[in-house]
């Protein structure tokens, strides 16, 4: 499917849009790995991911790019919610998505701690775009994930953006990892696009990518109910 819309056409009015929300978003906590896409690829990125979310109950685990309000103009999803540990974010998604008369159920929540329980296999999408981990080989983007994957219902989906680039080799120890926990937790990939987005970062040559994954086993999260001692989330 990624091929078929692969860099899709963008209009002035859909630019004038993502550059309006993009202008918005509160300025980013660098202590929190907070690093913004850009507005180009917020647009090729929602296009890309919009034919997957028709009718899903989807929730965001973190949304520092406000993709999740992109996608109650240009998705058609059940209902959006986002938990964000930044109490800006949360604030900010909300407002913005009431501008554009888009419910968006806003809460403050860190990873580290475990899931409420009102969030627990609720959904059937998820969507994260974590802390790339190039300290700590992705454990925390791991931990983003597991957080999902407690959220998810059998079966579910879901889109992760993470790095993948051939000249940086922890980019690809991220993957191996990320990805054998995903097998390890009854998730595959069923299509991935690296090289996509873009970032607002000092290392202007790094760009992630998406994937899709589909649960096949309804196997627990191995931290769900339980608080996680991480030195270097970040």
């Amino acid at each position: 499917m990624f091929k078929k819309i692969l860099y899709p056409k963008v209009t002035q009015e859909e630019m004038e849009i993502i550059q309006e929300i993009s202008s918005l978003r509160p300025v980013p906590n660098r202590a929190i790995d907070q690093i913004y896409m850009k507005p180009i690829c917020m647009l090729w990125q929602i296009k890309l991911i919009a034919p997957y979310l028709d009718n899903k109950e989807l929730i965001f685990m973190g949304d520092g790019d406000h993709i999740s309000v992109l996608c109650g103009i240009y998705a058609r999803p059940k209902s959006i919610t986002v938990l964000d540990i930044d109490s800006r974010i949360v604030r900010s998604v909300r407002e913005i998505g009431k501008e554009y008369n888009i419910n968006i159920d806003t809460f403050q929540y860190d990873v580290l701690k475990p899931l409420p329980r009102e969030f627990l296999r609720r959904f059937n999408f998820f969507y994260t775009n974590p802390p790339y981990g190039s300290k700590n080989a992705g454990k925390s983007g791991i931990i983003f994930i597991s957080r999902c994957i407690e959220a998810c219902k059998f079966p579910s989906e879901g889109c992760i953006v993470l790095p993948h680039d051939n000249e940086r080799k922890w980019t690809k120890e991220v993957m191996e990892n990320i990805q054998k926990f995903l097998l390890d937790q009854g998730w595959i990939i069923v299509e991935k696009l690296v090289g996509l987005h873009t970032y607002y970062l000092d290392d202007t040559t790094l760009a992630s990518g998406t994937m899709i994954v589909e649960q096949i086993k309804n196997i627990k999260s191995p931290i769900e109910g339980k608080s996680v001692k991480f030195v270097n989330l970040y």
